[in-house]
């Protein structure tokens, strides 16, 4: 992790306070963790609450970022939190931060998978669980035991796993979950499908179309009819049904009407074959009667490096972690897409956003620092996040590093380029009227071994050379 975060391998990795006036520092964050951590809670303000008999926890405002005690309701020897309530007028402000922590030991204090991606119980000195407003509500952020975000897909409400989708003619992701697992568009893949057909319907009855991808059957759709209606009318209904959940974020898989009175399911992308032993089932009460053909035909395809333009989904004032799940492409969200900076996510990273005003506003990032090697078939070459090492073989002729906008990458980012070979011009050339030590470009000194030493400062507004 380089060295300008602030922050332990694995922590909190990158916040840009220029878009987040007033939010805590990642230091302070880290502090607050390591308070907790130390069990020497002194350094932030506390306030004592104790759980209410419907599970909420009413909290008062004692600083930017303070410490909440809580016991169980009547000292009961444990209790869930349902609820974090406020005062009213809410005396909190956006970015405020509350860490939870136990009483007593001797009293176990849970909170709820309503309000954290799964239970996390406190009950044993280190343990917490914090808190950050946004827009009137309180969102996770970090705890002790941490949520298990790396358990199989599918087990946790809070995960969803998705490919990058370009059907629409840009390649877009949804965001359904607060943590989300994104894989490219595969090369060469082919999505199984399955069909139900409605072979009978009688005067009234119900169908539930379920898959079971080896964890337990989910539903896919579900329509309910009286008054004998045609196959084609409940096949329609079906779709229409299965399309709405796909849209609430229930299910990843795609419907349509393969004929008037059959509907046909295709695995979302990036299942490839697995999808092809998936069971397709059909419930069914009253007189209606439904034949079922398998899932079958998917292919499996390869990942590759991927660009995204847009991030749909998001829900204002929530916070979401995107995770790229391959283990040996990169994904970019462009300039062209709603973040607020363009990133390039490496394998088995991720990054944390704020979706805010359409906006998916970046606040974290765990992106490991990256050495590369150019030559002058690369040039010019755009640094991206990561790099923090180029290392530049100018034997064949001139490169040209052209550095990143200035206002969208992280105050206090040290990039060096070295000269390692050659003896052609090595340039860095700022972005647009962004300036190096006031200038537009540097060139790299001549000697093999001379480096480029710059950090981007937000109070100068330019790279600064060191």
């Amino acid at each position: 992790m380089p060295s300008y975060y602030n922050i332990p391998d694995g922590k909190v990795a990158e916040i840009l306070d220029t878009d987040f006036s007033g939010l805590v520092t990642a230091a302070d964050l880290y502090a607050l963790r390591q308070s907790i951590q130390g069990t020497d809670q002194s350094a932030f303000p506390q306030i004592q609450t104790s759980i209410d008999a419907t599970g909420g926890v009413e909290v008062s405002r004692a600083g930017r970022a303070q410490i909440v005690v809580v016991d169980t309701f009547s000292g009961s020897s444990s209790d869930e939190i349902t609820s974090i309530n406020t005062p009213s007028p809410d005396p909190f402000s956006d970015y405020d931060l509350i860490t939870v922590v136990s009483k007593s030991g001797a009293r176990t204090v849970q909170i709820g998978s309503n309000i954290a991606p799964e239970s996390i119980n406190l009950s044993v000195a280190g343990t917490f669980a914090t808190f950050m407003r946004r827009a009137g509500k309180w969102h996770y952020m970090d705890s002790n035991p941490k949520p298990d975000i790396q358990a199989q897909e599918g087990t946790i409400y809070a995960i969803d796993s998705t490919s990058v989708d370009s059907s629409s003619g840009q390649p877009v992701i949804t965001l359904n979950k607060s943590v989300t697992f994104i894989q490219s568009e595969r090369l060469g893949e082919v999505a199984a499908f399955g069909d139900a057909k409605i072979t009978g319907t009688g005067i009234s009855g119900s169908v539930t179309i379920t898959v079971d991808e080896g964890a337990g059957p989910f539903t896919l759709a579900f329509h309910s009819y009286s008054g004998s209606p045609t196959a084609a009318v409940v096949a329609t209904a079906l779709n229409a049904d299965s399309q709405a959940r796909k849209l609430a974020g229930e299910h990843g898989y795609s419907s349509s009407l393969s004929a008037a009175d059959t509907i046909r399911f295709t695995a979302p992308a990036g299942y490839g074959s697995l999808a092809n032993s998936y069971q397709l089932e059909a419930i069914i009460t009253g007189s209606a009667t439904v034949y079922i053909a398998a899932f079958s035909g998917g292919i499996d395809g390869t990942d590759q490096d991927q660009s995204i333009d847009w991030i749909f989904g998001g829900i204002e004032g929530k916070i979401y972690l995107i995770r790229n799940k391959m283990q040996g492409n990169s994904i970019t969200i462009g300039a062209g897409a709603n973040a607020s900076k363009i990133v390039t996510i490496p394998p088995d990273s991720w990054i944390i956003g704020l979706y805010s005003g359409s906006v998916f506003q970046i606040i974290y990032a765990q992106l490991p620092q990256v050495e590369r090697l150019l030559t002058s078939t690369d040039s010019p070459y755009t640094v991206i996040d990561g790099d923090g090492l180029i290392y530049v073989d100018a034997s064949t002729g001139s490169v040209t590093v052209n550095l990143p906008e200035g206002n969208k990458t992280a105050a206090c980012r040290p990039l060096n380029i070295k000269r390692v070979a050659g003896n052609n011009t090595i340039t860095a050339d700022a972005y647009l009227a962004e300036t190096i030590d006031g200038s537009l470009t540097q060139t790299l000194a001549n000697p093999t071994g001379s480096t480029l030493k710059l950090k981007y400062s937000k109070l100068r507004n330019q790279w600064e050379i060191w």
